[in-house]
């Protein structure tokens, strides 16, 4: 619900002790987002089964379904509590705690720096006050110097004032973007303002393909998709420093192995989150896929591609996906163009809504990987053979 209902600024995920008693610990747990917030009033039907903050939330932005009810009642089995704090046009916190027993104490093993990284200088670049902190700290924790700035001006004032070994620099920033720091990076190489060029490794929370485009004339040592884990960041750190790197250049983006030709698969998904892990499996599974937010935009789009199958969403926006596949079996027959429901909807009466709509089969969320490509198999082969 968090990143669904954030357009603007960040989602956190946070974790403290809030008490410790004898042998029990009292964590506390939140996500906390800058999204679009809720009425006060709203807030105590939240956690109803089946109720919505209200009308307008549900057209435009799917609703917030079953998720918060199953979570307080998940909590609550485990003892705990749950809360939420909102402000409109401010954003939300939803929090829950919960008492643990404490496990006997095991003992960590100390993290090993390789000794060509002792004393790195590595300088931090992020507008967002929280990421500068975040990875910040991780480089504090990898036993490395650490300079932050939280602009990308900042950042060159220090790159001039003393060396730098290593830049995490994050790529979308206001008036001076991490692409820009670079050039003026360069630029102070090219004018012997500097001595020697930083290793740099880029960060950034957009996808990868426009900013590859950018970066083509430009030289990083690798891209880190956000979020990322500290293991990923210490082995690019490893595998820059542990060797001297020939070219501090980004390796070259090796093409995917061709898929093995599945089928062409239109996934209708309003949910971004949704829409990523269906992409990937679909595409682990060798099928091609396109994606469309709504019902409406599968309409406009069903036409331009020889699509095999359809996965639909029943709740999107604009147009649901029952409407949706009313509208297409005005095309196409169900031998035409098999329709599958793919919804959180599993409640009494769903598979047969979705079955009067046109729809050739039904399944339900989280999705069972193997039901996915059986009915996907299943139908496609079905279209197949009754191909003219």
């Amino acid at each position: 619900n968090a990143v669904k209902f954030t357009q603007v600024g960040e989602v956190e995920l946070g974790c403290e002790d809030v008490g410790e008693r004898d042998d029990r610990i009292t964590m506390k747990f939140w996500v906390r987002d800058t999204g679009i917030g809720i009425d006060k009033d709203q807030q105590a039907m939240l956690f109803d089964a089946f109720s919505q903050a209200d009308g307008s939330t549900t057209r435009k932005y799917g609703g917030t379904g079953l998720g918060l009810s199953i979570s307080k009642h998940l909590v609550s089995m485990m003892g705990g509590t749950m809360q939420v704090e909102s402000q409109v046009g401010v954003g939300s916190t939803f929090s829950f705690t919960i008492s643990f027993e404490i496990a006997e104490e095991q003992v960590i093993e100390p993290l090993v720096v390789p000794e060509q990284l002792n004393n790195l200088s590595t300088l931090v670049v992020d507008d967002n006050p929280s990421a500068l902190q975040m990875y910040s700290t991780l480089m504090k924790d990898f036993s490395f110097g650490v300079d932050t700035a939280d602009s990308g001006e900042k950042a060159l004032a220090i790159l001039r004032k003393k060396p730098i070994d290593l830049l995490l620099l994050d790529w979308m920033m206001p008036e001076i973007s991490g692409s820009d720091v670079i050039k003026g990076l360069d630029e102070m190489l090219r004018d012997g303002v500097i001595a020697k060029r930083p290793i740099i490794i880029l960060m950034t929370a957009y996808s990868a393909e426009p900013l590859d485009a950018e970066l083509a004339k430009d030289s990083v040592y690798a891209v880190l998709q956000k979020p990322f884990k500290a293991s990923d960041l210490f082995d690019e750190i490893i595998n820059a420093f542990a060797t001297e790197p020939k070219l501090n250049v980004m390796p070259a983006i090796e093409d995917n192995e061709p898929n093995q030709g599945a089928g062409l698969v239109l996934l209708v998904e309003d949910n971004f989150i949704n829409q990523q892990v269906a992409s990937e499996l679909l595409k682990s599974a060798g099928y091609d896929v396109v994606i469309a937010d709504n019902g409406q935009i599968a309409l406009d789009i069903i036409d331009s591609k020889p699509f095999d199958a359809v996965l639909m969403d029943i709740q999107m926006p604009v147009m649901d996906g029952l409407t949706a596949s009313l509208a297409l079996r005005k095309r196409y027959t169900k031998e035409q163009m098999p329709i599958i429901a793919m919804t959180a909807h599993a409640m009494s009466g769903d598979r047969e809504k979705s079955l009067a709509a046109g729809m050739n089969a039904h399944i339900t969320k989280p999705i069972v990987l193997a039901e996915l490509f059986e009915t996907l198999s299943h139908w496609i082969a079905y279209k197949n053979s009754h191909k003219q």
